[in-house]
């Protein structure tokens, strides 16, 4: 779940011709353990509530959004081996944007039947297997990272950084293993000289980086993510003697706008705005490190 945090607007969910509602289980329910046999819409609601998984996004939704929003389910109806099934999608939801989490069936008449739609394998899978799955992803990840420190190595983000490649291989759908390897980060207090710089630069405590390949002249390039009810990406530069060139915020999400961005392989950083119920974002400037290490406009 290290990425649940994250509030996005790439994924817009289309309604379709489906039935889809947006329910909202009362809120007495998401400590049930056992409810009665899933033969109504609020039992399996109160059954999908009190999954671990769930608990865990509504704490991490409430805890981002200051309390101001929870988890939203949309539910449908579906067919499995001619049975049928609640269809549950379990996500964050705002005014202009939907970000699906999980997605569960639930038999109806019997809440014991619960399976999940696995992305990376692209099918429909029993819950105690998806769990597995998810449990070797996790330990995949957990053992890149202990790897990755114990070599004190810092290894380049591949380019073209995109923004939505980021998303779909880190968020969502999300694949663990695949998202270290194309998406090394690395906590910005195992690199001491990145984490003053930022001290003195940007009036926020920062999460992760990630290191771009070396510009011109040894200069060293990064991308930070800062997380909090507003989430934002800073581009910082350094001199090879270590000493701070330039910044420059190219990535903010905010309750109603997405401001997001690209990185090509010749540095050239290109920021695209959308907001409402946009899906594509509109390009907004284009931005390019110079030899000295300055983040000049186009």
């Amino acid at each position: 779940m290290k990425y649940l945090a994250l509030i996005l607007l790439i994924c817009c969910i289309s309604c379709g011709n489906s039935q889809r509602e947006n329910k909202t289980p009362s809120a007495d329910t998401t400590g049930i353990v056992g409810v009665p046999a899933c033969s109504t819409e609020e039992e399996t609601l109160k059954k999908i509530a009190a999954l671990p998984e769930v608990k865990e996004a509504q704490k991490q939704i409430d805890s981002i959004s200051n309390h101001t929003h929870g988890v939203s389910y949309i539910t449908h109806v579906d067919t499995i081996d001619h049975k049928y099934y609640y269809k549950i999608e379990v996500g964050y939801e705002s005014s202009i944007r939907r970000e699906n989490y999980f997605i569960f069936y639930v038999e109806k008449g019997d809440c014991n039947n619960i399976r999940v739609w696995e992305p990376v394998a692209g099918n429909i899978v029993p819950l105690e297997d998806w769990r597995k799955t998810q449990a070797v992803q996790a330990e995949s990840g957990r053992q890149s990272s202990v790897s990755k420190a114990a070599t004190e190595t810092e290894i380049p983000v591949k380019l073209p950084f995109d923004f939505k490649g980021y998303y779909k291989t880190c968020v969502y759908p999300g694949n663990a293993q695949q998202c270290g390897v194309d998406y090394p980060s690395y906590p910005v207090n195992q690199n001491n000289t990145l984490q003053q710089i930022l001290k003195q630069q940007i009036n926020r405590d920062p999460e992760d980086y990630f290191k771009l390949p070396v510009v011109d002249n040894g200069i060293k390039a990064f991308l930070v993510t800062y997380k909090g009810d507003v989430e934002q990406y800073y581009l910082i530069t350094i001199s090879s003697n270590d000493q701070f060139i330039s910044k420059m915020l190219v990535g903010q999400v905010e309750e109603n706008a997405l401001l997001y961005f690209s990185i090509d392989q010749n540095l050239l950083i290109s920021l695209y705005k959308a907001s409402n119920n946009e899906e594509k974002g509109t390009l907004q400037k284009q931005y390019k490190i110079d030899a000295a290490g300055r983040i000049n406009v186009l």
